[in-house]
């Protein structure tokens, strides 16, 4: 086992949503009327990215030291 872990749903009506992790990162895309949303997470650099379809520009932030706000770059 490599230590990846990795769930999928599939509807329908074609939507999905595929959560992924490792001891690393995570990552969450969903995608819901053909609009693909993807939220990624690296605990080794604190970096939370976040993808919109329809948005030129990523939204990136890091988690306060106390958990309870994300900090936008």
């Amino acid at each position: 086992m490599n230590g990846n872990i990795e769930y999928n749903y599939h509807s329908n009506s074609g939507d999905y949503a595929t959560s992924s992790q490792n001891l690393l990162e995570w990552q969450l895309k969903t995608s819901v009327n053909g609009s693909e949303d993807i939220v990624k997470y690296s605990i080794a650099s604190n970096l939370l990215q976040v993808y919109h379809d329809g948005f030129i520009k990523e939204a990136r932030g890091r988690i306060s030291s106390d958990g309870k706000r994300i900090v936008l770059q």
